[in-house]
């Protein structure tokens, strides 16, 4: 993966990472997904302020 803050990777769940920039899912990011408030809910799904997602992709507008 290109342009990885490694000081500030972590994980965020069991299938997904962050770090202060972006948050990944495997090998690719996972666009517009805030990190500050992204979280892991269930197997392979993850919400954040703006949406829901599903295997590493916008799922659904929360708004």
């Amino acid at each position: 993966m290109k342009n990885v803050d490694v000081d500030n990777f972590s994980g965020a769940g069991q299938y997904y990472a962050k770090d202060k920039q972006r948050v990944y899912f495997s090998d690719h990011v996972v666009k517009g997904a805030d990190p500050v408030t992204f979280k892991e809910t269930t197997y392979l799904q993850a919400k954040d302020k703006n949406r829901t997602y599903s295997s590493g992709f916008g799922a659904t507008n929360q708004n």
